[in-house]
């Protein structure tokens, strides 16, 4: 899902959130709290006859935790700020975050790396790069194709938008 950030009706920036990411982490945070409450009403608190299963529900719940926090909230984010371009993503590890003068950002492009070539099963990887005035950076890579043509399509939107103040 893409959410536009406008400021005195002048597009100044997007975010990106993974809807089905997002909700498969609320699952996981909804289920790492609901089976060891389920746990303990159907079987009672008897840790001296059950330590074994406790502990796997102790493992269970920190491991399922961490899944559905580090899955709730990812996000893309490009905005505007006194000239200065912010993007930031933590989608995929590790965290990329680039700081740049607006005059410095060229362009955006996508490169697709191919693996279909040494492994049929394999999938091809998109990459977003940001090309600077004096180098180029790779903010964002997906195995989604769409996933990569609606950021490009977005940051492409956002620098024609900018351009034009």
């Amino acid at each position: 899902m893409i959410s536009e950030i406008v400021e005195n009706n002048k597009l100044v920036g997007f975010s990106y959130y993974p809807i089905l990411e997002i909700c498969l982490g609320v699952f996981f945070l909804f289920m790492s709290f609901c089976v060891p409450l389920l746990f303990a009403k159907y079987n009672g608190f008897k840790f001296l006859e059950q330590w074994d299963e406790w502990l796997f529900l102790l493992i269970f719940f920190f491991v399922f935790l961490l899944l559905g926090k580090s899955l709730t909230w990812q996000k893309l984010t490009v905005k505007e700020e006194n000239g200065t371009i912010n993007f930031f993503q933590n989608l995929r590890s590790p965290e990329v975050s680039i700081e740049c003068k607006f005059e410095d950002w060229i362009e955006n492009r996508i490169v697709i790396h191919d693996y279909k070539e040494k492994d049929p099963r394999a999938d091809n990887l998109h990459e977003i790069i940001l090309k600077l005035k004096h180098e180029e950076k790779q903010f964002y890579i997906t195995k989604s194709k769409k996933e990569a043509q609606i950021i490009l399509d977005n940051l492409n939107k956002l620098q024609a938008s900018l351009k034009r103040r």
